[in-house]
């Protein structure tokens, strides 16, 4: 966010529609900042739904609600997206299919 910032206050390039891949840990400080920049935030929630003990044990239980904000993204005005996921040869669970959000920029189903 400090990189995008920074060149939103150079000027550089005027409307340019930024976003934050693999946004899935975002702590609760960072959100209004995040809605004040204006930038996307692009998620693969099927990643949580096939691997999420192994994030919850990475991250440690403090910051697990951090995890895929998808309602904190509507309630502070984040437009959204699901990054399309390529099936995957190994674990097919990991394909477009498998996501259980998504929808047009800024709203879930």
């Amino acid at each position: 966010m400090d990189a995008l910032e920074r060149a939103q206050r150079l000027g550089l390039r005027p409307g340019a529609r930024h976003r934050i891949e693999h946004a899935g840990l975002m702590r609760p400080d960072q959100l209004p900042r995040f809605a004040r920049l204006g930038v996307s935030a692009v998620v693969q929630p099927s990643f949580l739904r096939h691997f999420g003990d192994d994030y919850a044990a990475v991250m440690g239980a403090e910051r697990v609600p951090w995890l895929y904000r998808g309602r904190a993204f509507l309630e502070h005005g984040i437009p959204s997206w699901v990054a399309p996921t390529a099936p995957s040869r190994t674990d097919p669970r990991c394909g477009p299919s498998s996501s259980w959000w998504g929808g047009p920029p800024g709203r879930a189903r």
